[in-house]
């Protein structure tokens, strides 16, 4: 059963959000819309919840957006039957197509993926229209995760299923550009940084704050903000970066430059990175421009104590953490709880990018989290 209504959700999800902005018609087609709607009617009120709190988890990020992804066939059959791809060609669309939406997906703001979720369950079928036709005419990312272009020098097309910031060249983001950050708890830092170009959205008015960050791109922000200069004779030793990656130049800046450690003959690029993660490397960009500060191993037990999750930091991580605390370049995600092993979220990136930037110019009476 629990299968059943896994599939369920995500039937809705491809036929509530995707289905409806295929290019091929000139104006939302609301029949399919109405079709998952009474679809999910006839679930009962607590497999509504269930099925609401599914779907939440699977619009939470670019990687979850995979799994819905993988389970759409089966999913589309259960709603629409055996004969799922005749009534789908019926409306100009395939299974292909609804996939690769999926991957336009990602290009949305986290807040509009929620808010459409939240007008599935009250059986808003214009409100959904109206939302589709928000990104309706938004170019869809050239690669599956919303990203594209390249960070450094390189032009190269990144590879499937990675997820980056957009990094063209372009002339730095005007405040108040992104439209999913307006009553973001981060749009200070946000609008800030990305006016200085240090920190660039995901598609064209889309910053996407809640979204998970990869190492690869917080390593483009640390690179923008720093600009250390790199040898062209300079060799990475990560068997996990070539040369035709977007982020190659990045990394061998970042490496060239003692902020790149990776993990032994690894950089796993398109690993999410965790909050301990960015924090060592905040810390060890401070160190490298003059700005750490001395510390003993009492005071990073003082720094640490209010913790409550202080023993899930990483012996490697406590000291540069404890660093980054005293400068003011990071705080915990409540006063009890440091969560290290969280995946940092794109507007955590941008306040701890912002915090060091204060902390670089001497600025960091003003600039806090």
């Amino acid at each position: 059963m629990f299968k059943l209504k896994t599939v369920l959700v995500l039937a809705l999800a491809a036929l509530l959000v995707l289905s409806s902005f295929t290019p091929a018609l000139a104006t939302i087609d609301t029949s399919l819309i109405d079709k998952g709607l009474e679809k999910f009617n006839e679930l009962s009120p607590s497999t509504q919840k269930e099925a609401i709190d599914l779907l939440k988890t699977y619009f939470k990020s670019s990687g979850t957006l995979e799994v819905l992804k993988q389970d759409l066939p089966s999913a589309l059959k259960i709603v629409l039957g055996d004969d799922y791809e005749a009534q789908l060609e019926d409306k100009g669309l395939s299974v292909s197509r609804l996939k690769s939406q999926v991957d336009e997906l990602k290009s949305w703001s986290y807040e509009d993926r929620m808010a459409i979720i939240d007008k599935i369950q009250s059986g808003d079928s214009e409100g959904i229209a109206d939302l589709v036709e928000k990104y309706k005419n938004i170019e869809a990312p050239s690669d599956p995760s919303g990203g594209s272009g390249t960070a450094g020098s390189s032009t190269s097309s990144p590879a499937s299923g990675q997820e980056q910031e957009t990094d063209t060249g372009q002339e730095p983001t005007p405040a108040a550009a992104f439209t999913d950050i307006t009553n973001h708890w981060a749009k200070t830092q946000i609008e800030y940084m990305a006016e200085k170009g240090i920190i660039q959205g995901k598609a064209s008015g889309i910053f996407a704050p809640e979204d998970s960050v990869t190492r690869a791109e917080f390593t483009a922000m640390m690179v923008r903000l720093l600009q250390p200069e790199v040898s062209e004779e300079t060799v990475i030793p990560f068997l996990d970066v070539a040369e035709t990656d977007w982020f190659y130049e990045t990394v061998k800046t970042a490496y060239a430059a003692n902020l790149a450690k990776g993990k032994g003959d690894l950089f796993d690029p398109e690993g999410k990175i965790t909050r301990e993660e960015m924090t060592v490397l905040v810390a060890r960009a401070a160190a490298l421009k003059g700005k750490s500060v001395s510390i003993d191993t009492a005071e990073i037990d003082q720094l640490l104590l209010p913790f409550k999750d202080k023993e899930e930091i990483s012996d490697w991580a406590k000291t540069e953490t404890a660093v980054a605390l005293k400068l003011g370049l990071v705080r915990g995600t409540t006063a009890e709880l440091f969560q290290p092993k969280a995946n940092a979220t794109r507007a955590e990136a941008a306040v701890i990018i912002y915090n060091l930037y204060g902390v670089l110019n001497g600025e960091s009476d003003t600039m806090t989290e």
